[in-house]
Formats: C-alpha cells, structure tokens, sequence
C-alpha cells in the first residue's frame, strides 16, 4: 500500500502525448502512482493512455481513476487492465466506482442500483484476473456522520452500504487528512514534508 500513500490525479483531456509527459514527471517528483480519469467522452480512452504510459515510465503505479460498470463491459474491463499489467511489470490497479454524470450523461444512462452493479463487476474481475493479480480498488461515499464528531475521523459505520462493502473487502482503507480540519501553516508545511498523502490534478 506504501505506493498509493502519495500520487496524481490525471484527467486526459489534453493530447495523449501531454498526459504521458505528465506521468512521466510525476515519477521523476517521487509520486508512486498516477490515476487516470476516465470520464467518457469528455477524455481520452483511460486504457488506452494507460498503456501508453506504462511504456514511457519505469516504476510508478498506473490505474484508473475510476471506471464504472455501466459503459465498459467488466469482463473487457478485466482483460484491459491485466493485458496493461503484464506490460508494465505488474504495475497495473484497478480502481471501480459507480461513475458520476460526466461519464453516463452524454451517453443518456441512468445510474440504476450502483451497489449491485458495482459488487457484480468486481466479482467478475476477480474471476477473470487469473494469473494476473491486479490490485482492485472500490472508491465509496461515506455519510455525513464524520462531520457530526468532534475529530471528524470516519469510521466503518460511516460507510455507505458498509456491510455489503465489508463482506466483499479485503481491506479497508478509510482516509483521513487532519490538515483539512485543523490547518495551520506549521502543520501543512510538515504534512508536506514527511510526504503524507497527496493527491494533484493537472
């Protein structure tokens, strides 16, 4: 889990070959992975830009940000990102949500049942992965409940559908960044320099 501890968000909707220099900059910086937004037809292909970086970069991690089981079959979703793996080295993850309306608006489809599409999708990959052990990421909402406590820290109950979520889990990574509650410019400056979680968009 060290890599994900810090990494960029990259929308490609600029030319593949900017978004590619992007990531490669990013690992030249010390990110250890680079998220590709896959927002329809609003950017480039995410699979295809994905590939294109994991030939142009050495050692940074490469995976979605997030795909959706509603455009993209998940058995064509499972062989893109193990056929990216095994170009990489075995730097590919996978990183599944229930997509947003930049990505199902222009297409005219309605987010019916997220939950259960979403834990069908991953049981498909699973299955599929084979002998490719890609890293599967589900992103979820919490509730607001965070924001009611006085530390604000989420926990498991916080979770949207949290038991369907905790049954499906191998882990659990729940996150946290005091900076967004208590900022000050002492605390950032050594949030910063012990290189804590974060997260860019270019």
């Amino acid at each position: 889990m060290r890599e994900f501890a810090s990494g960029v968000l990259l929308a490609p909707n600029h030319t593949a070959q900017v978004t590619v220099g992007l990531a490669r900059l990013a690992e030249e910086l010390g990110y250890g992975s680079v998220w590709v937004a896959d927002e329809g037809t609003k950017t480039r292909d995410v699979f295809v830009t994905m590939t294109a970086i994991a030939t142009a970069t050495q050692s940074v991690r490469i995976g979605t940000g997030l795909v959706n089981p509603y455009t993209r079959h998940p058995a064509l979703t499972a062989a893109a990102i193990a056929s990216i793996d095994e170009l990489s080295g075995g730097r590919a993850f996978l990183v599944y949500g229930a997509g947003g309306s930049l990505s199902l608006g222009p297409l005219g489809i309605e987010r019916q049942k997220p939950l259960v599409h979403v834990r069908e999708a991953l049981e498909v990959c699973r299955r599929l992965r084979l002998e490719t052990p890609v890293p599967i990421i589900v992103l979820s909402q919490l509730s607001r409940a965070p924001e009611t406590r006085s530390d604000h820290r989420p926990q498991l109950s916080d979770l949207r559908e949290s038991g369907a979520l905790e049954q499906d889990a191998d882990l659990v990574v729940l996150i946290y960044r005091d900076d967004v509650y208590n900022r000050s410019e002492e605390h950032t400056s050594v949030l910063q320099s012990r290189g804590l979680i974060s997260y860019a968009v270019f």
